[in-house]
């Protein structure tokens, strides 16, 4: 038992644990000086918090409509994308000692994914952006945005009977969803703490389990260029 007057901890992940924030601004600046457009990283504080729409009237208001936003925002994903990848995303000051603290008080912990809080104990689970999972099941292709910048997950937790077991197939083959062992949630990025030991499957491929797995959504991070003949 906790001898803290409190049964748990709810962080929220990026700004909090993760200072994404701090990163993004520095590819801001970066981008922008290359093309000639220092702005957009001056006032990156602008813009913190908003959705891709609302950044884009901002940058209108604010540059004009020479101003090359969705070229600018691309750029901005594929340094992003190649800094995680190098250098991963950097911890905030202190979150290490906060986390093991907690863990040598006993004290729980969960993450809030894009506002969402999920803990518990789950029999499968899937990330994916896709209307088919490895061929164990397929999504129904209206709850699948493959430009949304989000992924799908779903979690099925141990069912507590056979009853519910049948529920949450028929519920998985009919794309409803509304058996009550099952969660499907649309977010751009999300944490999972989890037994290490937990081997996972990362595009048919077997993928060694971690303590802690972060996965996010680089929307729109790579363009696809189609070389077309001349007639």
């Amino acid at each position: 038992m906790s001898p803290f007057p409190f049964q748990g901890v709810v962080f929220d992940v990026d700004g909090v644990l993760f200072d994404s924030e701090r990163l993004m601004h520095r590819v801001w600046k970066e981008v922008g000086a290359e093309m000639g457009w220092p702005q957009p990283g001056e006032d990156y504080l602008e813009f913190v918090g908003n959705g891709r729409s609302i950044i884009y009237e901002k940058m209108l208001a604010l540059y004009g409509p020479d101003f090359p936003k969705e070229d600018f925002l691309q750029g901005c994903s594929q340094r992003l994308q190649q800094q995680m990848e190098q250098n991963g995303v950097p911890l905030k000051p202190g979150v290490r000692e906060l986390l093991d603290f907690l863990r040598s008080r006993n004290i729980p912990m969960a993450l809030e994914l894009d506002g969402q809080v999920l803990d518990g104990e789950y029999l499968f689970g899937a990330v994916s952006n896709s209307t088919s999972v490895g061929g164990v099941f397929t999504l129904d292709a209206s709850q699948v945005d493959l430009r949304d910048g989000k992924f799908e997950v779903i979690l099925v937790r141990m069912p507590r009977d056979m009853a519910e077991l049948t529920q949450c197939a028929t519920a998985l083959q009919n794309h409803t969803y509304d058996c009550a062992a099952i969660t499907f949630r649309s977010v751009s990025s999300l944490t999972v703490r989890q037994d290490p030991e937990l081997v996972w499957t990362l595009d048919g491929e077997r993928a060694e389990g971690a303590e802690e797995l972060h996965i996010e959504n680089l929307n729109r991070a790579i363009r696809l260029v189609q070389n077309r003949e001349e007639p």
